[in-house]
């Protein structure tokens, strides 16, 4: 039996889906970071906080659109779906980033969590939000998202020896008052057995 015209377009809709959202995270890449999640309808988002607190996200909608002229859809090859591919993943990649920026920067700054360095040299801020965080069960570091300009400050502070001394004392501290939250933390857990 020959597939229908609906199971061609829906087999065609999920291939250029796949391909958008493939793009979308080579084109921004702290996407990728994130874990999908699926809300059914009538469904909720929470957000659980390290300290016990909780919070209601709203649900927002991000989507990108591209629209052909019907006359070129006979002529509708490989480059014009690379262009079309291009062209979502660009528009939903930026909105995405966008929205999770903006909801980063709200959630950060109700839990106080907003770190400004107030023209300290910038690994003296990061040692402060270090400390702020909780420590990690898992151990993992935390990304940083930072502004072109200051990637060029922290890859000069590299190559000076004497900064990359204080960097490496400084991450030791943070590193040792963080092993010892999590020793702590785990020292006061209730084991069930």
């Amino acid at each position: 039996m020959l597939p229908t015209l609906s199971d061609l377009a829906e087999d065609y809709y999920t291939v250029m889906w796949n391909a958008v959202r493939r793009m979308a995270y080579v084109k921004s890449p702290m996407l990728a970071q994130i874990g999908s999640n699926v809300l059914h309808e009538s469904g909720r988002s929470i957000l659980h906080r390290a300290d016990g607190t909780t919070e209601e996200m709203k649900i927002e909608e991000n989507s990108a659109s591209y629209s052909t002229p019907l006359a070129e859809l006979r002529r509708f090859s490989a480059q014009h779906r690379a262009k079309t591919v291009d062209a979502l993943s660009s528009g939903f990649a930026e909105g995405a980033m966008k929205m999770l920026l903006r909801v980063m920067d709200e959630t950060t700054s109700k839990t106080g969590n907003v770190v400004d360095a107030g023209g300290r040299p910038f690994h003296e801020a990061m040692f402060e939000m270090l400390e702020r965080m909780p420590a990690n069960l898992e151990g993992d570091l935390p990304s940083l998202l930072v502004g072109p300009g200051l990637l060029e400050k922290i890859k000069g502070a590299e190559s000076d020896d004497e900064q990359r001394n204080e960097i490496a004392r400084g991450m030791r501290r943070v590193h040792e008052k963080k092993w010892g939250e999590l020793r702590d933390r785990k020292a006061d857990r209730v084991l069930v057995g």
